[in-house]
């Protein structure tokens, strides 16, 4: 797993560090004979302030919500047979 800078100048805070997963080989070492492992993110749902595109027209200030964001945060270790049943697996933002 490698770690990288997100940085986003509509979000508030604008720079987030983030994980990466890249292709590894790690997943097949840890079992024998099991060529069909691969990574997949692990998502973790962090609130942040996004801001809108328009400022205000008197002000001038821009308007700020509250929005529920995926961020990487760890690699996992599955068979090609799980990740391709369950292509969107992460849990749902909290409400």
């Amino acid at each position: 797993m490698t770690w990288k800078f997100n940085y986003d100048q509509n979000r508030i805070p604008q720079t987030m560090v983030e994980g990466e997963c890249p292709a590894c080989s790690s997943c097949s070492q840890l079992v024998s004979g099991a060529s069909n492992l691969g990574c997949e993110p692990i998502k973790h749902y962090t609130k942040v302030l996004r801001r809108k595109r328009n400022c205000h027209s008197e002000t001038h200030n821009y308007v700020y919500v509250e929005v529920w964001e995926p961020f990487i945060v760890g690699c996992s270790c599955r068979t090609a047979s799980r990740a391709a049943s369950d292509p969107n697996d992460t849990h749902n933002p909290p409400q």
